[in-house]
């Protein structure tokens, strides 16, 4: 039981991550902060949409890794336990 919650636990940080990664690529597809500013071209609206494109990108990593870590202690026996 412990093993199956651990493998669903895992599942649900991947798809965290997939969702980080499609908010992402539409964020994007839209400009990238350009549109929080109006039309015109700054240094401001690039500068914010830097730190809001590299905060989506950490957010996908550290849920894609904790994702893998959860799979892997799931899948993975320990080492003191024979079944």
């Amino acid at each position: 039981m412990n093993s199956i919650f651990r493998i669903f636990v895992g599942l649900m940080f991947l798809l965290i991550s997939a969702g980080f990664v499609f908010i992402l690529c539409g964020y994007l597809f839209e400009g990238a902060g350009l549109q929080l500013f109006g039309p015109f071209f700054s240094t401001a609206t690039t500068l914010l949409g830097a730190v809001q494109f590299m905060g989506l990108i950490m957010a996908a990593a550290f849920a894609f890794i904790l994702g893998i870590y959860w799979l892997t202690m799931g899948i993975c026996r320990e080492k003191g336990r024979q079944q």
